[in-house]
């Protein structure tokens, strides 16, 4: 069901942001194989639905809070995109 799909692309999304302590290839294939994509900009990094400009999640480069980072990029993305 499309709920059920949601939950489980919200759990793939806490498991890539887990440990996250800055992007990296890796997570950019697991982000893109959800359907969503990384737009690399000086200062901060923006994921979004592909080809979706309309919703965005924007987060620092470099991670000042590394014990909080990855659950605040899991909120914003739940909030936003999902």
């Amino acid at each position: 069901s499309f709920l059920n799909k949601i939950v489980q692309s919200l759990n793939k999304v806490k498991k890539i942001f887990s440990k996250y302590d800055g992007m990296t290839p890796k997570i950019q294939q697991d982000l893109k194989d959800l359907g969503l994509e990384i737009i690399d900009g000086k200062t901060h990094t923006e994921i979004r639905i592909i080809d979706e400009s309309r919703f965005e999640v924007s987060f620092a480069k470099t991670p000042s809070d590394k014990s909080r980072v990855g659950k605040n990029i899991v909120r914003d993305i739940k909030k936003t995109l999902l």
